[in-house]
């Protein structure tokens, strides 16, 4: 049996890149330089497109390609419903396709459009959206 182990391999610099003048804690130049990410931030990052092909290819073994395309048309269709530019949208006939409505993640509870720091006038919008400027 073969032994796959995931090492974590940090990415550090040999040398840091020190710009010109002040130098703080919040300095992005020298932040980026660091470059430490979790192994696991990729995984979590593809997780849900490897769960969408996972669960097609099971409704296309088990039920046919008609019914894969069916499903692939709903999600799609599902992601394009959208409201006004201004108001956002809970998407939620796409989580219940996907399987995601009793789900609670992170994103639920600190991604809410209540909490955002965004504020809008509405009409400054439409008319940017449609080309009235």
């Amino acid at each position: 049996m073969d032994n796959y182990s995931l090492k974590a391999v940090p990415e550090m610099p040999e040398k840091l890149e020190i710009p010109n003048g002040s130098m703080g804690p919040n300095d992005k130049d020298v932040m980026a330089q660091l470059n430490i990410s979790h192994p696991l931030q990729a995984s979590e990052l593809k997780y849900p497109a490897q769960q969408l092909s996972l669960n097609s290819q099971i409704i296309r073994n088990v039920h046919g390609i008609g019914a894969q395309l069916k499903y692939m048309m709903e999600i799609n269709a599902a992601s394009k419903v959208g409201r006004l530019p201004f108001l956002p949208s809970s998407n939620l006939s796409r989580d219940v396709l996907l399987g995601n409505d009793e789900m609670i993640t992170p994103f639920d509870i600190y991604g809410s459009s209540e909490f955002s720091e965004k504020m809008v006038q509405p009409h400054a919008v439409m008319e940017k959206k449609l080309g009235i400027l």
